[in-house]
């Protein structure tokens, strides 16, 4: 079913996209559209992350080198 399907796809997304302290690291899985999908999250938070500094304490984000 592809219901069950998606949900196990989103499962796994899940587990592979929490991230905490202690362990930082994210393991990206061997397709690529996961990977394209993951990173996309990532963009995706880092973005709102952006927004939220800008509109809290109007801080800019400075580019780097």
């Amino acid at each position: 079913d592809l219901n069950v399907k998606q949900q196990i796809t989103s499962d796994e997304y899940e587990k592979l996209t929490q991230t905490n302290r202690q362990n930082p690291i994210i393991v990206f899985p061997k397709s690529t559209n996961n990977r394209q999908q993951i990173l996309q999250n990532l963009r995706d938070r880092l973005d709102d992350q952006l927004v939220e500094l800008k509109k809290e304490y109007d801080i800019e984000p400075v580019k780097g080198n």
